[in-house]
């Protein structure tokens, strides 16, 4: 069973309004200090949205958070799978052309490199936003870091060509720490997979550029560490969703 949990922020229209912002905000940073957040992205339209939500993030960044943006480059027949399957995945045309067996093959290469595309600078505790279908290539490299591995995706049609290309990606099981997409009133929404939460942030406050504003998405950041981490007082919290061994 998935729980829905929604946190407004509304317009600080009074002292007690202000510092219900403040305290919303200086829970999120103390979540993320000392941690880096990790845009990541390889195809055109991931690395815009990459781009917008490193934005964000670049306010609390004298709060001891840092944040990069990290363009991916690939191979050509990578790259053109990648925005084939991104192009899909925001689509609901009906008729498009099946994945054969040459993608397949040149994703699993993809998936192959995935250690290496992720690069050396991940370390334990740190946050990687993958917004492209490159994702589910990365997935593993980054959860084998002990670092947090979040798919921002875009909502969907339940048919057709987004189908497709989701079943496409899904189909060797990626495990992800959560999935962020966008939400009611500008804001933006986590299913967190450690616990089976769907955490929501919405309001006036939160702002809006590609659905993410800068208190819903370091909010949001925060409650996936907070419901990921692996131990806690007295044990284990939460089990993580397991890593195949590579």
């Amino acid at each position: 069973m998935t729980s829905l949990v929604i946190e407004r922020f509304d317009a600080a229209d009074s002292a007690r309004g202000a510092r219900a912002l403040d305290v919303a905000h200086r829970r999120a940073v103390d979540t993320l200090e000392g941690r880096t957040v990790w845009c990541v992205a390889a195809a055109p339209a991931g690395t815009h949205v990459a781009g917008a939500v490193e934005s964000f993030l670049r306010a609390v960044r004298d709060d001891g958070v840092s944040s990069r943006q990290t363009p991916v480059r690939v191979g050509d027949s990578l790259a053109r799978l990648i925005e084939r399957l991104d192009a899909m995945l925001r689509s609901a045309d009906r008729s498009a052309t099946a994945l054969g067996p040459e993608a397949h093959e040149v994703y699993a290469r993809g998936i192959e490199d995935g250690d290496e595309l992720i690069g050396t600078d991940v370390h334990a505790g740190d946050v990687v936003v993958l917004h492209d279908p490159l994702a589910a290539a990365l997935a593993e490299p980054v959860r084998s870091r002990d670092a947090h591995a979040v798919w921002r995706v875009t909502p969907r049609p339940e048919w057709g060509a987004a189908t497709q290309a989701w079943r496409f990606l899904h189909r060797g099981r990626p495990c992800f720490d959560a999935y962020i997409t966008n939400w009611r009133h500008g804001g933006t929404a986590a299913f967190i997979s450690a616990v089976g939460v769907l955490s929501a942030k919405e309001g006036p406050a939160a702002g809006v550029v590609e659905g993410c504003g800068a208190l819903s998405m370091t909010s949001l950041l925060a409650d996936i560490v907070r419901d990921d981490r692996g131990e806690t007082v007295g044990g284990r919290k939460h089990p993580r969703p397991t890593v195949a061994p590579r």
